[in-house]
């Protein structure tokens, strides 16, 4: 036994000695100490040479624990890792520096690539807290959704304090941050998975709601091109913070794939669908729609194969058409002998270019529109008694014929905006 003992101890020094022949000094400081990264990434090398293994990539602002440095390289452990760093990427810190970024909450790329994000307090159900460790490198959330960014790593067995349990989502405070961790990679100090802390009868879940001051935020001004419900983060599973209206103003601050993070104009911050935002204005009248037939969501909403509800502003009689093409504006054909019957009813029984103000029903949305009725080019239905198809037009919508913007479709249009259904 004191043999092994003795080897072992022989081992380590020896060990040591390797180290130090082949970095025998150090120019950034006399001991063990923190050290910064300072580019916008660098790499950990399994040794002192650029073409060796990288073993972890370090973003700029992480913390590393650096024992020892020569020229231009330096021995460092990070996030459980050891390895080599080049000292031209590298700064020596306080060990203050840390709370930022290193021991705590480690920073990386995909929390740097999410628009800055103020301190957050919730209030969340369960009593008192929980000493907690880390049981691999885990990411700490801004929300309970995995799409909802996050600050940044904490490292395997790291401590903290659980402060609650929502099913599989544990809120922590991490020095001073607070946020979400999934428990699985979690364990008390006694050694047990967390437990859920059933709330009382009258305790809510609260999702976090952040509040900033609209003048300061810096983005693109947009508007929301449909009723929708604002999350907490960038998931529908998420919870719903708010709800917007058409027309609602919104400022975009970040936009990825699918997904925008806003502000809207009450200074509330949250996700929206990418697809119901807008940079051009959307004009409401009670549940009337005023949208650009270039730049707004009539073509997405009224597509070309679609069956449609549309009501005649003066009469409020309603009809079913389909549209058959259209590029600047929308070619359609009555659904049935019935829809045809109804309009020719609107137009004293026989077709005309006359110009009528109508709503148009498509895909929940309401839509001030225009419409004639003289019979002409192609058609898809035959079973309709209506030869050809007929225009219907929407807010700045082109005559297929000239390409100009047909003044008494226009007026039609701004008829069937201004009057409510």
């Amino acid at each position: 036994m004191l043999r092994s003992r003795i080897i072992r101890g022989i081992a380590c020094l020896l060990t040591a000695l390797l180290l130090i022949t082949a970095l025998p000094s150090r120019s950034l400081a006399a001991s063990v100490y923190n050290v910064q990264a300072t580019t916008s990434y660098t790499y950990i090398y399994k040794s002192a040479s650029t073409s060796s293994t990288h073993l972890r990539k370090v973003t700029k602002g992480s913390v590393m624990l650096c024992g020892i440095a020569k020229g231009n390289w330096a021995y460092v452990k990070y996030d459980g890792v050891i390895g080599y760093v080049r000292t031209s990427d590298i700064k020596a810190v306080s060990a203050s520096a840390s709370q930022n970024t290193g021991k705590t909450v480690e920073s990386d790329g995909a929390s740097a690539a999410q628009p800055t994000e103020t301190t957050q307090t919730e209030t969340t159900p369960g009593t008192g807290t929980t000493t907690v460790r880390t049981t691999a490198v885990v990411k700490l959330y801004k929300a309970m959704s995995t799409a909802s960014g996050y600050y940044g790593t904490i490292p395997k067995n790291k401590t903290f304090t659980c402060l609650s349990i929502d099913g599989k989502w544990a809120l922590v405070q991490v020095g001073k941050y607070k946020g979400y961790v999934l428990t699985g990679g979690l364990t008390t100090i006694g050694g047990s998975a967390p437990t859920q802390t059933a709330p009382s009868s009258s305790a809510t879940t609260t999702p976090t709601v952040e509040t900033v001051d609209v003048s300061k935020v810096k983005g693109v001004s947009c508007y929301s091109k449909a009723t929708t419900q604002l999350y907490c983060a960038a998931s529908t599973s998420a919870a719903a913070i708010g709800t917007l209206n058409i027309g609602d103003k919104i400022i975009v601050t970040h936009a990825k794939s699918s997904w925008c993070r806003v502000v809207t104009a009450e200074g509330k911050v949250g996700y929206l669908p990418a697809s119901v935002v807008s940079k051009t204005k959307v004009y409401v009248n009670g549940s009337v729609v005023l949208s650009d037939w270039f730049t707004g969501d009539i073509q997405s909403n009224f597509k070309v194969g679609s069956n449609v509800t549309v009501t005649d502003v003066l009469t409020r009689q309603t009809f079913h058409v389909h549209r058959r093409g259209g590029l600047y504006h929308a070619d359609c054909e009555p659904l049935t002998k019935a829809d045809t019957a109804i309009i020719l009813g609107l137009y004293g029984g026989s077709t005309s270019w006359a110009r009528r103000a109508v709503w148009v029903a498509a895909n929940g949305v309401t839509y001030a529109a225009s419409m004639n009725f003289m019979n002409h080019g192609e058609q898809t239905i035959y079973t309709n008694g209506f030869n050809g198809h007929f225009c219907i037009h929407f807010y700045n919508s082109r005559t297929h014929g000239t390409n100009n913007i047909d003044p008494d479709h226009q007026s039609a249009i701004k008829l069937a905006f201004t009057t409510k259904p």
